[in-house]
């Protein structure tokens, strides 16, 4: 630790001792630059606090460089040093400073373009500042200043043949606004594309490293402000089919899907995963929809059956659904696996014929007991009234295939009917008769 320690102090003291000599010679670029290294050297070791002097004389050098450079009329050099002050505040957390230092560095910018344009007639060098004064801007989230000075210069150099590497440098910031103001992501696209083989190379002839690379920040702001304000797509898939499928016949599989988010939806793909040993009658297992807009609904459907000679047999079908938004995002959603079973026989057919048995023993029941003497009438009519209401209702759920209702609206039937077995019986109705006689 001891000699880490006096590294770091070793380290500071130089920085230090540099610094104070460069400012007392009047350079204070460079002196600022030797200031920062040693406020990030105190930052990294002691924290931010312990630096915050250090980084403050950085500031007021880089400021004295800008004001040198502004009286030489040397804007673009002015700006680079106004930019190094703006990273320190981003650095420092103090966003007020911070978004004050990026507009002087956009006046110093476009005070150069001027310059570039009045003085010099470089039309590429000023557009290329200009935009890059518009992409500044769109960190500082203010658009409406950017699409002025966009317009501006573009209504200067848009009919020029003589300017097509301007336009194209300038498209970079008008394709950026267009975006965001009507969310259009191939606009955003363009925007990205220029930014990368038109304004960046040009800049980077101009700025260094470290403005060129504001650029690609400020894309990045332009992008996140593109997405908070687009609406997203929202695709529900469904998977439809029978619950009744029998062995050897042909049944349907129905695929829905539904846009149900705000925004649309772009190359929806659907894959239908379903064993080879079930046979694919009509229709295709993947398919493609071009667009679902907001609210939008798609249908598929395919026919399909599996072959067997006897027994119960199960498959498992599923599918997976990719799309884009409108910044061509990705997306994937899976659905199932769901269970395929077939069978010999038709289970609504068994057991609605269940249930229609059951109807002809309400009528038989209903004589039995009331022969019987056990039950009066009132209490038959009405517990076999329930029975009917049950059968109808399981009858009702057959037609919605919800099978295992069914079958335990069957089983409480039948404990029922056993029970009316038992009341019937002539075993028991002659005990009760031989006890109401000894009554």
């Amino acid at each position: 630790m001891s000699g880490e320690r006096t590294s770091y102090d070793g380290d500071l003291a130089r920085l230090m001792s540099e610094a104070r000599d460069l400012f007392k010679s009047a350079n204070y670029s460079q002196a600022a630059n030797k200031y920062l290294k040693a406020a990030e050297v105190q930052h990294e070791t002691l924290g931010l606090e312990q630096a915050r002097d250090l980084y403050n004389e950085a500031i007021q050098n880089f400021l004295r460089a800008s004001e040198d450079y502004k009286e030489k009329k040397q804007y673009r050099t002015s700006a680079q040093n106004l930019y190094q002050i703006a990273l320190i505040y981003k650095k420092l957390n103090d966003k007020e400073n911070w978004s004050a230092a990026m507009r002087a560095v956009i006046d110093d910018l476009l005070s150069a373009a001027q310059d570039y344009l009045q003085l010099w007639n470089e039309y590429e060098r000023a557009i290329t500042l200009v935009s890059a004064s518009c992409f500044l801007l769109f960190s500082l989230e203010d658009f409406s200043l950017a699409e002025q000075y966009y317009n501006r210069y573009i209504s200067q150099i848009q009919n020029d043949p003589g300017f097509t590497v301007a336009q194209q440098v300038l498209y970079a910031a008008g394709y950026a606004i267009k975006a965001v103001k009507d969310l259009d992501a191939k606009a955003l696209l363009s925007a990205q594309q220029l930014v990368g083989s038109h304004l960046k190379p040009h800049l980077s002839q101009m700025m260094d490293a470290s403005f060129v690379d504001a650029i690609d920040r400020s894309l990045d702001d332009v992008v996140r402000i593109f997405r908070s304000k687009i609406k997203l797509p929202k695709i529900i898939p469904e998977l439809n089919f029978s619950r009744d499928l029998v062995l050897n016949e042909p049944s349907t599989l129905k695929v829905v899907l539904e846009n149900e988010g705000e925004g649309d939806a772009f190359n929806i793909d659907f894959q239908l995963y379903i064993p080879d040993d079930v046979e694919i009658l009509d229709g295709q297992k993947q398919f493609t929809v071009p667009e679902l807009t907001s609210g939008q609904k798609h249908e598929h459907s395919l026919t399909f059956r599996c072959m067997s000679a006897t027994g119960e047999v199960t498959h498992e079908v599923s599918g997976k659904v990719t799309f884009y938004d409108q910044l061509q995002t990705k997306q994937t959603m899976v659905i199932g696996p769901y269970d395929l079973i077939f069978r010999e026989v038709s289970l609504s057919k068994e057991l609605g014929g269940r249930l229609a048995d059951f109807e002809e023993k309400c009528n038989n029941y209903k004589e039995s007991l009331k022969n019987s003497l056990i039950l009066t009438d009132e209490i038959v009519e009405g517990t076999i009234s329930l029975i009917r209401e049950i059968i109808r209702n399981a009858e009702d759920n057959i037609a919605k295939e919800e099978f295992k209702s069914v079958e335990s609206s069957i089983s409480n039937i039948s404990k029922a009917f056993n029970f009316f077995e038992k009341l019937t019986s002539p075993d028991f109705v002659e005990k009760i008769k031989e006890a109401r006689d000894r009554e």
